[in-house]
């Protein structure tokens, strides 16, 4: 800003307050008037201090995150998986400071990028065509800091359960008539001192969608005690505060006629339940396919 102009702003300023101070036998509106007409001969001046103190604003704003912070922020990004968040950073960067080293590094982020969503696209193009084919089964699966491993998968009529090791007793449901149960183990690890229960389904195909037969009861596996299993007293091997792995025993109940149909379960990555029905590319979003059943039937 010139003297110049600051001086005209003051010499404004002047006026109009020697104005109101001295015209005391003159009525407001007089006072007002002439006021109004000072501001609007230097109307354009003020318009155009105004404009550049906006932009000089705009150039510390802009020297307060300089180059080297922005391409840092982009490679915390691109660490986390933003790569919308990535592109439009670097697409900022290279607006702001066209001609920064940094935006050699940008490049490579843009390379890397583009050939992880070429792999991906490819990917989802081969489920399209083979359908659930395409998904491979997925035993044990980690979500945050917990790991779920599943395995013996098979049907049967009893689903047993919490075996208690100290009298050799175990309990047990029998399915429905004319049904039969998905039976199967389940792992879950983890460091941290909580963990809870994956949700899980047993899936059929309907015009290429996913469809729920049945979501799996979970149970414990064991119990050490009888006095444990009847809730007397706490059982140290299903606290994660004290051991590092649960084990528990799975069933979903489907009618008999299904065991010769193909058969897809599925978990959840997340919290939240399962849709009456799911399309391909949301399995692959939000869920993990753990196994298909008489996969040479799909």
């Amino acid at each position: 800003m010139s003297m110049k102009n600051l001086s005209i702003v003051f010499i404004v300023s002047a006026i109009a307050t020697c104005l109101l101070l001295s015209c005391t036998q003159a009525s407001k509106a007089d006072v007002s008037a002439q006021i109004a007409e000072i501001e609007g001969k230097y109307q354009d001046t003020i318009k155009v201090l105004r404009k550049q103190l906006s932009e000089a604003n705009d150039k510390i704003g802009v020297l307060s995150y300089p180059a080297d912070q922005r391409f840092a922020h982009i490679g915390e990004l691109f660490n986390s998986g933003d790569y919308d968040g990535v592109k439009k950073e670097v697409a900022e960067l290279k607006r702001v400071f066209p001609n920064a080293k940094e935006n050699d590094g940008c490049y490579e982020f843009l390379k890397k990028i583009e050939t992880i969503e070429a792999v991906k696209k490819a990917e989802e193009e081969k489920i399209k065509a083979l359908g659930y084919k395409a998904f491979k089964d997925n035993p044990t699966v980690k979500f945050d800091n917990v790991t779920y491993s599943f395995s013996g998968f098979t049907y049967g009529r009893t689903f047993t359960f919490e075996y208690v090791l100290d009298v050799n007793e175990y309990s047990y449901e029998v399915a429905d008539k004319n049904c039969t149960y998905i039976l199967a183990s389940l792992s879950i690890s983890t460091k941290e001192n909580y963990a809870s229960n994956p949700n899980v389904y047993a899936c059929e195909i309907v015009d290429g969608k996913l469809k729920e037969l049945d979501d799996f009861r979970i149970e414990y596996a064991t119990y050490n005690t009888y006095g444990a299993s009847i809730g007397n007293y706490s059982e140290t091997s299903h606290d994660f505060s004290k051991v590092s792995s649960v084990k528990y025993k799975m069933a979903a109940q489907i009618p008999q006629s299904y065991t010769n149909k193909p058969i897809v379960i599925i978990v959840r990555k997340t919290s939240g339940y399962l849709s009456r029905e799911i399309s391909i590319d949301e399995v692959r979003e939000n869920y993990e396919v753990v196994k298909i059943l008489n996969r040479n039937r799909l």
